[in-house]
Formats: structure tokens, sequence, C-alpha cells
């Protein structure tokens, strides 16, 4: 426990095994990857128990520095079913209701401003059928309710209305992590 070890790594193998978001933009040259050995659990019991313990920190950190951030800004968002919500732009697009195909943009941040997921900087949006499940993360369709194409709002999730207390399946978000989103609505195909 406590030892540490560097390694000196291709760029191409962290991204290829790991696949950052923008952390590695190219897959040329190298990348220093640190690692240290926190603790060492005699059996899996032992290790779940630490697990809960850690998950537990992280979720009170989460409540922590989302209530400084609402502090600063609350009178800025609406809140609807635990989302935090500002509206940017607002047009007389035409309006969806749920099974209408949607084309939008995002970016996806955390608190702290480091930026996990961009489309605005990929060549095609993307596109999907608002309100069916598993297309989005939960809290973007409540933050996305009564908007119009050509519209842009700035809607923060903790949690619970994001990737939870599991993180995101590829890892990218943490567990207990509050994400912001930044949603341009580019088009509206009605069902």
């Amino acid at each position: 426990p406590q030892d540490s070890i560097s390694f000196d790594v291709q760029r191409l193998l962290l991204n290829k095994y790991f696949k950052f978001y923008q952390l590695l933009q190219s897959d040329s040259g190298g990348a220093v990857l640190h690692v240290k050995l926190n603790d060492v659990y005699q059996n899996r019991e032992n290790a779940e128990i630490e697990e809960k313990k850690l998950l537990s920190i992280r979720e009170l950190k989460e409540q922590e520095l989302l209530n400084i951030l609402l502090s600063t800004h609350a009178n800025d968002y609406d809140t609807i079913e635990g989302v935090y919500r500002k509206v940017i732009k607002k047009t007389n697009g035409t309006s969806f209701a749920y099974g209408d195909e949607l084309t939008i943009n995002y970016k996806g941040s955390f608190i702290g401003g480091y930026v996990f997921d961009n489309t605005f900087l990929k060549p095609r949006p993307p596109s999907f059928i608002y309100g069916k499940e598993y297309q989005l993360i939960d809290g973007i369709h409540y933050g996305l309710i009564g908007m119009k194409e050509g519209e842009s709002v700035k809607i923060i999730l903790p949690s619970r209305r994001a990737f939870g207390e599991e993180g995101s399946i590829a890892g990218i978000v943490p567990p207990y992590t509050t994400v912001i989103f930044e949603i341009t609505i580019i088009k509206v195909i009605k069902k």
C-alpha cells in the first residue's frame, strides 16, 4: 500500500484501452501514467465495505459542490423534477412532443469545467427520439421540456438525474458526479 509507479506509454495505447474523451486528442507521441496503490484488502467483502464508504464520501462531496454552485447561481435556474435549467436562447421554432425526433448538439462538463464530451466539435450531430428510454440520460429529457427548435439551454444534472451511483458505462463520469450540459436543439422532426 502507498507504493506508486510511473509508466511512459504511447498515447495510441491509452486511447485504445481507456477511450478518454478529449484528454488525449492525438494518437501520436507519449504520455506519463502515474499509478498509486492506495490499499490492499484481505478479501472481497472488506474491499466492498471500503468501496461503499468511499461512495458515501463521494455522494456527500457531490452535494457540497452542487450547493456551492447553486448558492451563487440559484436565481438563474428553473427547477424541473430535480433538474436545474437556464434557457440561453429562445426562438419561435417548432415545438416537440413525446416521440418526435430531435437533432441536438451538446457539450457535457463537470462542475470544475472539464469537458468530457462535445458534439459541437464532431462532424455530425446526434439524433434521438424524445422520451424514448435509453437514448439519453434521464435528466436531459426533463431539461428539454417545453423547448423549441433553434433554442439553447444549460442544464445542471445532479447524479441522481444523470449517471447515478455507478457513473457512466465508459467510466468517463465517476459515480455521484454532477454534470452540466449546454444543449442546442438543431432540428425537430414531428412523428
